[in-house]
């Protein structure tokens, strides 16, 4: 048997080897079933300017595990590689994994909406009129306008000397108290 043959460093890269790759690829198989949304993360910043970089997580951890346990192995069955070599680049190859690791979850952080719209975000595009607006700011209503990839309906008063009316295109000009649309006409 392969087994009995292996050096004791073999064993233990053995084992380190195949516990993490087996631990790794059980909770990849959650987190695709929904299960493992949490990472239970270890927030430790290297001050490189990115506070959300998380180097030591638990799949972090897992990676360096599995590329240290399996490289190791590789490199102490070369006939003549020295020990010491194996456990040093071993420790290197899994410790770039672990970085790795770290920014590939950061980039796809990265990837996610926040799904909040920014009122600021609506000046300049044309919208609809979807409840009737007064004339010279008497009284509000509410136009239809995207907004952050999404339509909205949003609260708007008009500098305009006519009313406007239900379903008329407007431009979007400038906001006030933070979420009221200033609406022109596109057509006076």
């Amino acid at each position: 048997m392969w087994y009995l043959q292996l050096t004791v460093l073999e064993k233990i890269y053995f084992y380190i080897a195949v516990l993490s790759s087996v631990v790794l690829v059980i909770q990849t198989i959650a987190v695709f079933a929904g299960a493992g949304e949490t990472d239970g993360d270890v927030d430790v910043s290297f001050d490189d300017g990115d506070p959300g970089l998380r180097i030591f997580s638990i799949r972090g951890l897992l990676a360096f595990l599995c590329i240290a346990g399996w490289s190791g192995l590789l490199f102490s069955s070369f006939e003549g590689f020295p020990v010491a070599l194996t456990i040093i680049l071993s420790i290197i190859l899994g410790g770039i994994a672990l970085v790795a690791v770290a920014y590939l979850y950061r980039w796809i952080s990265k990837l996610q909406a926040d799904g909040t719209k920014d009122p600021k975000d609506a000046i300049g595009k044309i919208g609809d009129v979807y409840l009737p607006i007064a004339a010279n700011k008497a009284k509000s209503g509410k136009v239809s306008v995207l907004v952050s990839g999404r339509l909205s309906e949003m609260d708007a008063i008009t500098d305009s000397t006519r009313d406007l009316k239900r379903g008329e295109k407007i431009k979007v000009t400038g906001i006030i108290d933070g979420n009221v649309l200033i609406v022109m006409p596109l057509t006076e």
